[in-house]
């Protein structure tokens, strides 16, 4: 009886690709080979979308003894960013570092302004309705060199103590990092005839209004007062706060004890005079002032009262005309 081989079950037969016999084993390991490589490539596809920070090209400020600015832009990479933090170093041996201007910068709201410590320079920007673009413009750098280097050299941090990193617009304010990068200028380069600027701030800051609102958590008779506004120079430098019994007293500003403030702040409405002023100043010495009446008579909060009333009644009427006339055009 002729020799036969037994049948070998389907699950244990090795598996042939272009002529060569593959273990089921072996198969296995290139399989998670494959796994791994593709993990690999949507991770570096993903690093490949975190924001990246960069330095423009140094120009010279005109009017200024050997000064040079620089300004720090954000490339989003199509994510819509929220809040932003940096951290960068320079060597403050060879430069001094005379201004950080955040006028027109995307940035809205500070979180922590601009601060200069030793050779770091370290800030916490917001925007609040989010922004996604590639030439955002954060902030001016002004350096002037104090030795006989001529290489700025602008370098971004990324850890536990000096970390860079932007908040997503989104829901959860999904966090990610920011691509870390060192660029080096050599200021010899740097020719007055095509790359100039001046950072001479003659315009007041954009006026504002004062928000004055009370709150459940704050003790009886405190409300939270509120105020913001931007100036598209130098930037705005600080705010301060004045009051006064009388709009006579109020207008005259130099005579004020003026206080520096930062919003929002508490104030006793019990104990406040009736006039508040705050004050924007800029990083020019700039400035624009904004009057709220903490205290208005009553004929003026009636009218106020009949005024909000007027513009509801309007707002209604429209809207029951509109639909009025909408319900006899589809007849």
């Amino acid at each position: 009886m002729p020799n036969s081989k037994p049948k070998v079950p389907n699950s244990e037969r090795p598996i042939t690709n272009s002529g060569f016999n593959i273990p089921n084993s072996k198969f296995q390991i290139l399989n998670s080979i494959v796994a791994i490589s593709f993990i690999l490539v949507f991770i570096s596809v993903s690093c490949a979308h975190a924001a990246e920070l960069t330095f423009s090209s140094p120009q010279i400020v005109r009017g200024a003894n050997d000064t040079y600015a620089v300004d720090l832009i954000l490339d989003t990479k199509k994510d819509n960013i929220n809040t932003l933090e940096a951290s960068i170093s320079y060597s403050d041996t060879d430069f001094d570092l005379k201004n950080v201007l955040t006028g027109d910068s995307v940035i809205n709201f500070w979180i922590q302004k601009p601060a200069i410590n030793n050779n770091l320079i370290h800030f916490v920007g917001s925007i609040p309705a989010g922004y996604s673009g590639s030439n955002g413009k954060i902030v001016t750098l002004v350096f002037q060199p104090k030795t006989e280097t001529r290489i700025l050299v602008l370098k971004f941090l990324n850890d536990s103590n000096n970390p860079s990193r932007v908040f997503l617009n989104d829901p959860s304010a999904t966090e990610k990092s920011i691509l870390v990068n060192q660029f080096s200028f050599n200021l010899d380069t740097v020719t007055a005839t095509n790359l100039t600027t001046s950072i001479v701030d003659k315009e007041r800051p954009d006026p504002f209004t004062i928000a004055i609102s009370p709150s459940s958590s704050l003790p009886l008779n405190n409300v939270f007062v509120i105020f913001n506004t931007e100036d598209n120079s130098s930037g705005i430098d600080y705010y301060e706060m004045a009051q006064a019994n009388t709009l006579k007293e109020m207008q005259d500003t130099p005579n004020l004890n003026w206080q520096k403030i930062e919003s929002p702040t508490v104030l006793n409405l019990a104990q406040a005079p009736r006039f508040l002023a705050i004050k924007a100043v800029d990083k020019a010495s700039n400035f624009e002032i904004s009057v709220a009446d903490l205290k208005p008579s009553k004929t003026e909060r009636i009218s106020h009262y009949v005024f909000t009333l007027v513009i509801v009644s309007l707002i209604i009427i429209l809207v029951i005309s509109s639909f009025y006339y909408r319900m006899k055009r589809n007849k």
